[in-house]
């Protein structure tokens, strides 16, 4: 065996000293043999210094005196030493829990206390992912022990290449039986912070495309950076050129080992696992004598209804007409009087709507989409605030662009309460402070961010070796790569120190084919707080400076499209602010059909007397005024406003005022006055009339608003009850200010007075009757206008775009976190074993139960 000293994890190095000499002796010892080497003056070294020998069999050298470095060629041992070294080289035992498979008794090792640390040191990637599976990791070890401490590296080490002393290439001969068992062990082991198995991360390409082979051959590649020359494993069970293939014991992992560790989890060994799960069945549907139950009660409450309103209709006719006939004396009464006394009736309706619209002051208005739409008792929004209040930081995400274009966006700079805020102030920084490199997912961190490494080429006249491409093509097969072994040897890993996942950074491809990719996905995470208003206040002020940054930004090479965490807010705010035109250009067009069609104007001649214009105001403010109610009523109480309820409640309201408005006056102008009979009392009659249906039909909404609010979502639970109050307001003022003002306005046109200027008597004349054609032109003229497609993009918003692209593009979902709430006991055995999801995990551990749900179609 040989003395082999240096690094180990990724390889081992032999070493020839470090100390310049000034002369050099190499003798050759056969490898069998058993020789003692005396010093010799003329050699260099001082005359009757002690000898040193070599004590060598089949096994290891002992190395006494002096400081050599033996290498073993071809069955041959050369000797390199530098005179006048003193020797310090001590053989130990490897720790069992780091070389568990080295059972030598107590055997000396060819390794000494720096080798093993080295070696621990360089297993760390390995560990941290291997060690989920305890055969796995067992394997993996006896392999690099074996070629660091084995006391047999005779048997299969030969050093193939030296060139001036140093080591340039080991051939290491490895049984096949040994190769293909350590791959099977660790072919299904999980790499959970990244959900792909730690093969992608250890064999510099998927796992579906490692062998044993070429990940053994990947791990001893010179070209990888890791190990200190060129390793050749030679595959085979059988001896080849005398030497003995390291074919040492193996485990699978379904076995435990002798050191008491359990099998591997059923994540990391799919042969521990038992049938493939299958989702749990649907929930028996709710029947009555084998029949859908919903429908047997449908039709038992239909034929419930034909038995009482057709088997004793009498009962059910006179019930109906008494409370018909007591809703008519009702409101006959209350018209007239509203006619006999309509400042009385006007004024207390103007207290009342001052009154309630006062609550306004208190008036809040909620933006946020969480809060619209996620009810406040349901599972999810349960979860998030928890979440939100223990895990403070969060993630806001920006998407976009290329290189330029995300540099750019890097070297952004917002303001905020006279502060300059760039991305470095506010991003994911996850090892700051000895990294303060933004947390950026992009394939552009393959290049480490910078034009210079995307500018790398290697080739001659004829041909291209390695470029942007092939760094591509390698990186998106092994992310975690700090070696895309090019001549330039650029690294794949982020300049934020974490791997960037192709998945994650690219879309419009198929299947893993990511180098047909159409589309390039960067997300910038930043930092929200929930509770700490400066820190957020500066991520939106960025944010913010994106998003113009964005809208103003151009390039003809590029069809971009993107988002932020307050763009939607910001959109739906933008979108309500710009609908206020709409409401008052609607509001007015509403208002001079109103006048127009109330008035029946017969001719030009009298127009002034014909038309309602004040009264359609009235009709306009009495609909404002029963919104106005609603929202001060409610914001006494203390209900936040949406702009929902702005925008829609007072286009609501004014269709169903409108309609009762149109219901009074025209049932009023076909209605002829009867003999001795006033005003007052026609008008009364009237309302008798038309009032209860107005009654039932504007009850009826209420009711259903009333029953919307029971919905748990928040945006629809606020529309519902402030459009039914508004209804039910709207209700009441019309069948008293607005009878009021109808008697007013009915006084005047009788008298001949003119519209809005009632102090004006026009003479009197014939009359004709004519149609209007307000409706022809809203029908045929300005519907199918607005419809019309290049009218569209007018009112579109950009976050459409970003929406379609997402979904067409993207092949990933958004993030989901499992929290474990306070009060587990993370200290005892049986706590840990059930969240976890390796070895010696519970069963039904959180962990295994979210992976066996992963393993569910659909």
């Amino acid at each position: 065996g040989s003395r082999v000293p240096g690094r180990s994890g990724g390889g081992h190095s032999l070493k020839t000293g470090n100390k310049k000499t000034s002369r050099t002796r190499v003798d050759t010892l056969q490898s069998n043999s058993r020789q003692e080497l005396r010093s010799e003056g003329d050699d260099g070294f001082p005359a009757g210094t002690a000898p040193f020998r070599f004590i060598m069999d089949s096994y290891c050298i002992i190395i006494m005196g002096a400081w050599p470095a033996l290498y073993l060629v071809r069955g041959v041992w050369k000797l390199h030493y530098n005179p006048g070294e003193e020797a310090q080289l001590q053989l130990h035992r490897p720790p069992s829990e780091l070389c568990p498979g080295l059972a030598y008794g107590q055997n000396n090792v060819c390794c000494d206390t720096q080798q093993l640390i080295t070696l621990k040191s360089n297993i760390q990637i390995p560990l941290q992912y291997l060690s989920r599976c305890p055969a796995c990791f067992f394997n993996f070890m006896t392999l690099f022990c074996e070629l660091t401490c084995s006391p047999r590296q005779s048997e299969f080490l030969n050093a193939t290449q030296i060139s001036n002393g140093s080591v340039q290439e080991v051939s290491y001969h490895i049984g096949q039986s040994f190769a293909n068992a350590m791959y099977d062990a660790c072919s299904d082991v999980q790499a959970p912070s990244t959900n792909i198995k730690a093969l992608s991360m250890l064999c510099g390409r998927e796992a579906s495309q490692c062998t044993p082979q070429n990940w053994i051959q990947y791990m001893f590649d010179i070209k990888n950076g890791q190990v200190p020359f060129a390793i050749n494993p030679i595959f085979a069970d059988a001896s080849i050129l005398n030497a003995t293939p390291m074919n040492n014991r193996t485990f699978n992992c379904t076995q435990s080992l002798e050191d008491g560790s359990g099998p591997c989890s059923c994540q990391d060994c799919s042969q521990v696992c038992g049938p493939t799960p299958v989702a749990p069945p649907s929930p028996p549907p709710w029947t009555i004598l084998g029949l859908d139950a919903m429908v047997v009660i449908m039709w038992c409450c239909y034929i419930g209804f034909l038995l009482v309103f057709f088997g004793d209709a009498s009962c059910c006719e006179t019930l109906g007409e008494r409370f018909e006939n007591c809703l008519r004396l009702l409101f006959s009464r209350w018209g007239s009087f509203c006619v006999r006394q309509p400042l009385t009736v006007i004024l207390c309706s103007l207290v009342l709507v001052c009154l309630c619209s006062a609550g306004l002051v208190y008036m809040r208005i909620t933006t946020d989409p969480v809060e619209l739409w996620s009810s406040p008792s349901s599972e999810a929004r349960k979860e998030k605030d928890y979440f939100d209040q223990h895990f403070a930081a969060h993630h806001h995400h920006s998407l976009d662009g290329v290189l330029d274009l995300q540099l750019a966006i890097e070297n952004l700079t917002a303001e905020y309460k006279g502060e300059s805020v760039t991305l470095k102030n506010i991003c994911v920084s996850p090892l700051a402070p000895y990294n303060d490199n933004c947390t950026i997912l992009s394939i552009l961190n393959y290049f480490q961010n910078s034009h210079d490494v995307l500018d790398h080429v290697d080739h001659d006249e004829f041909y291209i070796y390695h470029d942007y491409h092939t760094h591509f093509l390698y990186c998106v097969s092994s992310p975690t790569a700090l070696d895309d072994t090019s001549p330039s040897h650029d690294a794949c890993m982020g300049t934020y120190g974490g791997p960037v996942f192709p998945w994650l950074a690219l879309g419009g491809y198929e299947g893993t084919v990511y180098n047909n990719a159409t589309a390039l996905v960067i997300t910038f995470p930043v930092n929200n707080y929930l509770n700490d208003t400066d820190k957020l206040g500066k991520a939106l002020a960025w944010e913010k400076e994106f998003i113009n940054f964005m809208k103003s930004y151009s390039n003809p090479n590029l069809t971009i499209s993107f988002s932020s965490e307050r763009s939607i807010e910001d959109e739906i705010e933008r979108e309500s602010n710009s609908d206020v035109s709409t409401i008052v250009i609607s509001y007015i067009i509403m208002f001079v059909y109103i006048s127009l069609a109330l008035g029946h104007i017969n001719s030009c001649r009298t127009l002034l007397v014909d038309s309602k214009i004040s009264l359609g105001i009235a009709g306009i403010l009495i609909v404002l005024s029963s919104v106005a109610c609603s929202l001060g009523i409610f914001s006494y109480i203390g209900i936040p406003l949406t702009l929902i309820v702005i925008e829609v409640i007072p286009f609501l309201v004014l269709a169903v005022g409108v309609d009762n408005i149109f219901i009074m006056v025209q049932t009023f102008q076909r209605d002829e006055r009867m003999a001795d009979e006033e005003l007052h009392q026609q008008i009364g009659r009237i309302l008798g009339e038309v009032a209860p249906s107005m009654f039932l039909s504007s009850f009826s909404e209420t009711v259903a608003f009333f029953l919307g609010a029971l919905s748990s979502m928040p945006a629809v639970r606020t529309f519902s009850l402030f459009a039914g109050l508004a209804v039910f307001i709207d209700f009441l003022l019309q069948i008293s200010c607005f009878v009021s003002l109808l008697g007013l306005d009915i006084k005047r046109q009788e008298a001949n007075r003119a519209d809005i200027l009632c102090c004006v008597k026009l003479p009197d004349g014939p009359r004709e009757k004519s149609e209007g054609c307000l409706f022809r032109f809203f029908k045929k003229i300005y519907a199918p206008f607005i419809l019309k497609d290049w009218v569209r993009p007018l009112v579109d918003s950009y976050v459409l775009e970003y929406f379609g692209n997402l979904s067409e593009y993207l092949h990933t979902g958004p993030p989901v976190y499992f929290v474990v709430e306070d009060g587990h006991d993370y200290k005892t055995l049986e706590g840990q074993n059930s969240i976890c999801g390796g070895v010696g995990c519970d069963s039904n551990s959180l962990v295994q139960q979210i992976y066996t749900a992963s393993l569910l179609s659909n």
